[in-house]
């Protein structure tokens, strides 16, 4: 947003920008501006139904229990601290921990995902084979097209 001067280009309106919701000024900055809200609106929603979600499927998990209120807590933090940074002007520590809250939330989901990810299974046991026997997937000593040979030492 920074990049593109689009920061402050819809002044203090909250929800619309220059009066609709989608102008058709030619400037970039209104538009990525306007991307960016939708998006955060977007993501939000996303975030609190998924937070919703797992405070549902893991009772019992204290540690994911405690993250789905973390990122719920979070997205109406990451919104007041938007609407702040549109109030305030763009204040420097105001658009510095709306970015850094936006980072904590990417962080929170990364743990959920890691948290809710099953374990490995166990790696397949390779038996050896004899150096008599058939081997998977070679004939002659050149191995057929579409078959994988491991070797075993």
């Amino acid at each position: 947003m920074r990049h593109v001067q689009g920061g402050l280009i819809c002044g203090h309106e909250l929800l619309t920008c220059l009066g609709q919701v989608w102008p058709t000024h030619r400037f970039v900055g209104v538009h990525a501006h306007l991307v960016h809200r939708y998006l955060g609106i977007t993501a939000g929603v996303a975030v609190l139904l998924f937070a919703g979600r797992l405070l549902r499927a893991a009772p019992s998990h204290r540690a994911l229990r405690r993250l789905a209120i973390a990122l719920g807590t979070g997205v109406v933090a990451q919104v007041a601290l938007g609407f702040w940074t549109i109030l305030s002007s763009r204040r420097l520590e105001v658009v510095n921990t709306h970015s850094t809250l936006a980072a904590l939330l990417l962080l929170g989901l990364v743990s959920a995902y890691w948290l809710m990810a099953p374990s490995r299974p166990p790696p397949i046991p390779v038996a050896k084979v004899s150096d008599g026997g058939p081997k998977l997937g070679v004939e002659s000593g050149v191995p057929k097209t579409g078959s994988t040979v491991v070797a075993v030492r």
